[in-house]
Order: C-alpha cells, then sequence, then structure tokens
C-alpha cells in the first residue's frame, strides 16, 4: 500500500517493511499535508507546531541507531533532514517523502557538497536546478568536468566552487576556458584558496563578491 498516493501497487512487493509513515506531520508553511486521506486538507485533525511540541525521543534514539527492518510509528520530520544534512544515502532514500519537507532542500544541499557519492547518487535522481547546482559543484571540487558541455545551461552552473575543498589550479583554468561566464565564481575561488597567478590571469571585474572574499 503506497499511503503517499493513496494506492495499490500490482504486482504486489514482497517484504515490504513497515517505514513509520503513519505520523500526523504539521508544517509552519501552508501546504498540502502528507497525508490528506479525506481531502480536506486535514482540516479537523489535532496537532501541534513542530516548533512547539517535544521531540520525539524514539526518533531521537534513531538518530545514532540503525534503522529497523520495520520501522515503528516516529517523527520522521527529524529523521529526514538528517539523513540528508549527513548525506547517507541509505537511510535518505528510504526515509524521504514523495515531495520534500520544511527545511530538507538546505540539508540536501550541505549533504551533496560533503559527500561525493551522495551527490553521485542525486546525479541519478529526477533534480532541480538548486539541487543540480550543488552536485556540479561538487563535481568541480573533486576535478570533474566530464559534466560540462555546450548544452550545460547557465542556470544549472554552481556559484560556491571553493567550498569544504578548493579544486586543483588546472580545473579551474580549464573550467575558465570552457565556460567564461564563471570568470566571477573562478576569481573567489581562486582568493579563497590562494591561487595567485591563476587570479591575475582571469582578469576578472571586481564586484562586491570579490571585495567580500578578499576580506575573508
Amino acid at each position: 500500500m503506497d499511503d503517499y498516493n493513496r494506492c495499490l501497487h500490482s504486482p504486489l512487493r514482497s517484504e515490504a517493511y513497515l517505514n513509520g509513515d503513519t505520523w500526523k506531520s504539521t508544517f509552519l508553511v501552508m501546504r498540502r499535508p502528507t497525508f490528506d486521506i479525506t481531502e480536506d486538507w486535514c482540516l479537523d485533525a489535532e496537532g501541534t507546531l513542530p516548533g512547539a511540541r517535544p521531540v520525539d525521543p524514539e526518533a531521537v534514539r534513531l538518530l545514532y541507531e540503525p534503522l529497523l527492518a520495520d520501522l515503528p510509528t516516529v517523527d520522521k520530520d527529524l529523521l529526514i533532514p538528517m539523513a540528508a544534512w549527513s548525506g547517507n544515502i541509505d537511510r535518505y532514500a528510504r526515509l524521504r517523502r514523495p515531495t520534500m519537507i520544511h527545511g530538507e532542500l538546505p540539508c540536501v544541499i550541505r549533504g551533496i557538497y560533503h559527500q561525493p557519492f551522495f551527490a553521485k547518487w542525486w546525479l541519478t535522481q529526477e533534480t532541480s536546478e538548486y539541487i543540480r547546482q550543488a552536485i556540479y559543484a561538487r563535481l568541480i571540487l573533486n576535478n570533474d568536468l566530464s559534466w560540462l558541455n555546450d548544452n550545460t545551461p547557465d542556470t544549472d552552473l554552481p556559484v560556491l566552487i571553493w567550498f569544504p575543498k578548493t579544486a586543483a589550479i588546472p580545473t579551474y583554468t580549464e573550467l575558465s576556458r570552457l565556460r567564461p561566464s564563471m570568470t566571477p565564481q573562478i576569481a573567489r575561488a581562486c582568493i579563497n584558496a590562494n591561487y595567485q597567478d591563476l587570479f591575475n590571469s582571469l582578469n576578472a571585474t571586481p564586484d562586491i563578491f570579490l571585495w567580500r572574499a578578499a576580506e575573508i
């Protein structure tokens, strides 16, 4: 049974473990409820805002213990962003819902930046512009430009390409040749990596972001 889409899988899947999806989730912003069985936006449902309810001890315990085959009914709104933040592919792929919850996207981006294999896994998923930017940033930091071609839109190009590590000088040099529009981002990376010669060769136009990078 698929509680998210209110349907049955056919053919039936064997060993379909319980995944703790019966928690009454509420949100700080107005959005369609996760489990709107009555299709009235849970108008009559009782609950407490996430910021006002106590943290579920069972969910806290599962933050540092392996997930059970049959996950108990817990507040997954805590487990999902933490799995994304740490870049844990197995936990996140199992816990996540069809649509992201409040605060999940920043955690996903953080996990991509810090975990190369999490970025590789997301490369196989249907993604948004913000996630693609994070993925391509992680690939640049890994000195991998194989993804960049003439069909790569400028909207997918990352802004931050020097954290949590810096790429090698040849990578930034080749990136500036392949996509001159990324010169400002490369210049900021050169400032943070202390690549003085490459920075001088870029002849980047000064802007407020370069000044801030120099101050750091």
